[in-house]
């Protein structure tokens, strides 16, 4: 019996030892399983950047020299993303200055730009310069407020980067010289709160830089198309009317006894004329944003500079007052 009773036991350790085998296989299986989807996982898991935050202050003269520097940083990344705005967007302001001369010079605007004209002289009351003005804005100023909504977010890119300058500074000598805490954070915060850049996206372009001088293109085709106008003034429908009379009808009147050929050229000047002073328009727009820009970018940086000086006159003021140095 004892032999049958050995026989039994090591079957018995030996089942046992397959099913450990068996059951760390699994786990090693589940947990090499686990192991290689958290690899992947963190693969392609975005990475987020860190920030430089919380770290060691740095000491007075180094957190001036580095606060300098980055206000020099932040002006020069803004200058180079403000040329590459106006270079996207030099094309687009001449092509939408063509477009609307292309539909200024059309048979359609022409004709009852003439008939304004000429009822205008008739009653008195020239309506030429609104019905130009409600023709021709929409699709220059589009692209010019466009423009403007491009610079405007510049500007405030430019302003929080000075203000992350100023808040760096008055972190590095509000812990290198404890007492001047509250100064240095609440020169942070008066710098903060003076800045803010005119919304031109909310204010619009015609309210900020003016509007298109429809008066200047109804001056051009009154002196261009005088003799039409006179041939329109002598038809008394037309003094009457109050709304658009048909296109044909007008061009009938206003040019008979004219060719084809004689219209077309007559048209194609006046449409040289008109992007002309269309083109004179754009470049004050430019030249004024411009200014604006300047304006506007020059106070910002101006501000930042003051800033640090203050931070530091006052920082300096209490280095000296505690007899502290730099490290």
């Amino acid at each position: 019996m004892q032999p049958q009773t050995d026989h039994s036991q090591s079957s018995y350790t030996r089942e046992r030892s397959n099913v450990l085998l068996w059951a760390a296989g699994v786990i090693l299986f589940v947990g090499l399983g686990f192991g290689i989807a958290s690899f992947i996982a963190a693969r392609d898991r975005p990475q987020v950047q860190t920030t430089d935050w919380p770290r060691k202050p740095l000491p007075v003269d180094r957190a001036l020299a580095a606060n300098t520097s980055a206000i020099a940083t932040a002006f020069n990344n803004f200058e180079q993303t403000r040329r590459d705005i106006d270079r996207r967007y030099l094309e687009r302001l001449i092509e939408s200055d063509r477009d609307a001369a292309e539909l200024g010079s059309s048979t359609a605007t022409l004709a009852q730009t003439l008939r304004l004209k000429a009822a205008g002289s008739l009653r008195g009351e020239d309506k030429t310069r609104e019905y130009l003005h409600a023709r021709l804005s929409p699709s220059i100023d589009a692209v010019r407020q466009r423009y403007l909504n491009e610079l405007a977010a510049a500007l405030t890119r430019f302003e929080i980067e000075l203000e992350k300058c100023t808040v760096a500074l008055a972190f590095d000598l509000a812990i290198e010289l404890p007492r001047s805490d509250t100064t240095a954070v609440s020169m942070s915060a008066s710098t903060t709160a003076e800045t803010g850049t005119p919304g031109l996206g909310k204010l619009g372009v015609a309210a900020a830089f003016g509007a298109l001088d429809a008066s200047a293109i109804s001056g051009i085709a009154g002196r261009m198309f005088m003799k039409q106008i006179g041939r329109l003034m002598a038809v008394p429908a037309i003094a009457m009317s109050d709304g658009l009379l048909p296109i044909g009808d007008l061009i009938a009147i206003a040019f008979a006894g004219w060719t084809a050929w004689d219209i077309y050229h007559l048209r194609s000047q006046y449409q040289r004329e008109l992007l002309a002073q269309l083109t004179q328009g754009r470049s004050a727009f430019v030249r004024d944003v411009d200014a604006w820009v300047n304006q506007q970018a020059g106070a910002m940086r101006g501000r930042a500079l003051a800033a640090r000086d203050e931070i530091s006159r006052k920082a300096m003021k209490e280095n000296i007052s505690t007899g502290r140095t730099n490290r």
